[in-house]
Order: C-alpha cells, then sequence, then structure tokens
C-alpha cells in the first residue's frame, strides 16, 4: 500500500471539486418568470399575428396547434406554416442548458425548432431562439 502525502490528496481532491464546479457552470439551470402563468393562459396569449420588432417585414401567426411565418420583402416572400406544441421544460444543447420554462417545439419539414418564451403579455412577446441563444421581440399585431 502506498501512502499518499497531506499534499498529493488535497491536490486529488481540489481537481475534483474544480471539475464538478466546471460541468456545474455548463450545464446552467434557469426558471423563467413565466412558470408561475398557467400553460393554457401562455397558450391563449401565444395565439394571434405577432410582428417582428426589429424587422417588420418578419409575421408570424400562432393559432391553436401550428404556426405560420410569413416573410414579405423587396427582396424575399415566403410563407411558412409548422406544427408546434407549448412544453414546460426542455434540455438545451446549444448552450448546454436544462430550460424549466414554457418552450416552443417548432416541428418543420426535416428538423424541430425550440424557442423559449421568455415573456409574454397580450403586446409583447420575446423568444430566445435556443440553438444560437439570440432573442426574438414580437409586437402584437391588431
Amino acid at each position: 500500500m502506498v501512502k499518499q502525502t497531506v499534499y498529493e490528496i488535497s491536490i486529488k481532491y481540489y481537481c475534483r471539486i474544480i471539475l464538478l464546479i466546471s460541468i456545474a457552470s455548463v450545464f446552467s439551470f434557469r426558471v423563467s418568470a413565466q412558470k408561475n402563468i398557467p400553460v393554457d393562459s401562455v397558450r391563449s396569449l401565444l395565439i394571434g399575428t405577432w410582428q417582428s420588432a426589429l424587422d417588420k417585414n418578419d409575421v408570424w401567426v400562432f393559432n391553436k396547434n401550428t404556426m405560420s411565418e410569413y416573410y414579405n420583402s423587396k427582396e424575399e416572400h415566403y410563407a411558412d406554416t409548422d406544427k408546434y406544441k407549448i412544453v414546460d421544460s426542455i434540455i438545451s444543447i446549444n448552450p448546454p442548458s436544462f430550460v424549466k420554462s414554457y418552450c416552443i417545439v417548432r416541428k418543420e419539414k426535416y428538423k424541430m425548432l425550440y424557442y423559449e418564451i421568455d415573456d409574454i403579455s397580450d403586446n409583447y412577446l420575446t423568444l430566445i431562439f435556443m440553438s444560437s441563444g439570440r432573442n426574438m421581440e414580437f409586437v402584437r399585431l391588431k
């Protein structure tokens, strides 16, 4: 049996602690303020027509089970309709985290897109596109 010095044991435990702290910082846990709102209320607030606050040509329309994205400018025009659902938590891959808030899971033809509902009210919607972390702000059209 090999005896270890106090110094060697200290280094070993120090390295383990640093490793655990590193892992904990990569896999963060977030809780949205929206979690205190029932999912049916979030769904009813979401239904409607939303225009991007950054690009007036970008309009999203949420119905009960489908969402449509319209883009209309001089350079390009498209319309996309996909199914979606609201879930109450999701594991994000990039950046790695467990998001405990309402998220929109959008099913496109060949892939799934994930948006965290960061904020929602009668007139404003803020989504976080989870693959890039980009904030998307919308204003309700009447």
